[in-house]
């Protein structure tokens, strides 16, 4: 839908202006992506209650005009994904739909396109290094939290 906020269904508004900026340049090599949130903080106790946090995340840390500095798991953790896979968003030894990783990040809180020809592999591979940083994993397509 048109000026959908992304990362949500059926509510109307407008992704943050720094998103949507990156977006709007991708534009034209945009892909098809299977979309994950991973931040800091208490394990939610139901998908629900995960949903209602990732949308508060969303909004705070990558809908507003302000960003901030990312907390030193996060970064560890985007390190450990590049490891693996290059922080690049050609080639078929990347799963990635939206680079730098670091666009997504902001506090305690990452959103991460992948693109949707690796998106099995590529999310597993996220949500198990997620669990192993203490971290939580959400597919807001799905609106439940990702265990690894």
């Amino acid at each position: 839908m048109a000026g959908q906020r992304h990362g949500r269904r059926g509510q109307e508004g407008s992704i943050g202006k720094r998103a949507k900026l990156y977006y709007m340049r991708r534009r034209d090599e945009c892909k098809v992506s299977y979309d994950l949130a991973v931040w800091q903080g208490d394990v939610p106790a139901s998908d629900r209650e995960a949903a209602r946090v990732h949308d508060r995340l969303y909004d705070e840390y990558l809908d507003g005009d302000e960003l901030f500095p990312v907390v030193s798991v996060i970064a560890d953790f985007l390190a450990a994904l590049t490891e693996r896979w290059p922080d690049r968003d050609t080639g078929d030894d990347t799963p990635w739909a939206a680079t730098p990783l670091s666009k997504g990040a902001s506090g305690p809180y990452v959103y991460i396109a992948l693109a949707w020809s690796s998106a099995d592999v590529a999310s597993a591979y996220l949500a198990q290094v997620a669990n192993r940083f203490g971290l939580n994993c959400f597919d807001p397509q799905m609106k439940v939290l990702r265990s690894g």
